[in-house]
């Protein structure tokens, strides 16, 4: 992914297209954000590079933050196992008491204004 953008979340055009893509390339990457204004730029690249990427053209951001941050599927099974994992003896502790302790009473904050008269006195 490569871009800047206005204030106003328009994807502007970059220089370098050409050279970001045969690195991305290099080191595996397979799906390429850029400006639609730089699609052109693409005809300046090989058929085989072209043709071994995917290519994703964006005019405005969050069009670009939907394909970079698309959520992966994982399978639930998978995702219990990592928890397992992760979590240390104390910290499955930790959880199990917490989860069995009643949340705390919250006391009200007095206002800024009454805590200002009572630091006066």
């Amino acid at each position: 992914m490569t871009g800047e953008i206005s204030l106003r979340g328009h994807v502007m055009p970059v220089g370098g297209v050409k050279e970001k893509i045969l690195a991305a390339h290099r080191v595996g990457a397979t799906k390429i954000i850029l400006p639609a204004e730089n699609e052109r730029d693409l005809e300046e690249l090989s058929a085989e590079i072209r043709d071994s990427l995917t290519f994703h053209p964006v005019a405005r951001l969050n069009e670009a933050i939907e394909l970079a941050l698309y959520p992966i599927e994982v399978p639930r099974e998978v995702l219990e196992e990592a928890k397992e994992v992760a979590l240390s003896d104390a910290d499955k502790e930790l959880i199990a008491r917490s989860e069995n302790e009643p949340e705390p009473d919250v006391e009200e904050v007095p206002s800024a204004k009454k805590r200002r008269k009572s630091a006066r006195h």
